[in-house]
């Protein structure tokens, strides 16, 4: 598969660049559960315990490295966690537009579940 365009804040309240799914500023407000697993990436996709996921904005993606805010360096096969919930598609287009739901969606594993970061709030690179 080629490269994806970037879409930007204007079209919803998620951003698609390449692989990468993030979310567009920051909240106070936010799910309860934690989010955690191994970075992946396969067939195009960015995963996390095989789930797509959506990262809080200031996350970065330079295969094989991601960057999230803070600074951290990821590679692919290390774990994360950070707070956050997993939520179904309609909820996801609702939350983060259609773009970032199209792009989830062609990455779907068996549990129909996105791994969503709460916006604004820390992911830390685990062990």
């Amino acid at each position: 598969m080629g490269e994806r365009p970037g879409t930007s804040p204007e079209d919803g309240a998620g951003v698609v660049d390449g692989p990468l799914l993030t979310s567009v500023g920051a909240s106070e407000e936010g799910m309860f559960a934690q989010v955690s697993g191994r970075l992946q990436f396969r067939s195009d996709c960015l995963l996390l315990g095989g789930t797509p996921v959506v990262w809080p904005e200031g996350t970065s993606w330079s295969r094989p490295i991601l960057t999230i805010p803070g600074g951290d360096e990821v590679e692919v096969g290390q774990r994360v966690e950070g707070g956050g919930g997993y939520l179904d598609l309609d909820a996801v287009t609702r939350s983060f537009g259609e773009d970032v739901a199209r792009e989830a969606r062609r990455c779907l594993g068996g549990t129909g579940e996105i791994a969503v970061f709460n916006p604004g709030w820390e992911v830390r690179r685990v062990g």
